[in-house]
């Protein structure tokens, strides 16, 4: 099954922090156990912001353009 074009924004809203959490957990878990395949161009540390954001405005991508945020506690 392929879904595109779905706006998970305005079904998030609707939920409570709790819920929205369950629910990354869930998908999460999804992702890892190969259920939910993600097209991914690239991946970018949040220091490269302004790079990632420049990737995610080019056409020809083939995924999303993901910026990983590392703990802050290091």
């Amino acid at each position: 099954i392929q879904h595109t074009g779905f706006w998970l924004n305005k079904m998030l809203n609707r939920l409570s922090l709790l819920e929205r959490s369950e629910l990354f957990g869930q998908v999460s878990r999804y992702i890892q156990d190969g259920c939910i395949q993600i097209d991914i161009d690239s991946v970018y540390p949040l220091q490269e912001i302004a790079a990632a954001i420049q990737r995610a405005e080019q056409s020809g991508r083939k995924g999303k353009v993901l910026v990983r945020v590392d703990s802050f506690l290091s």
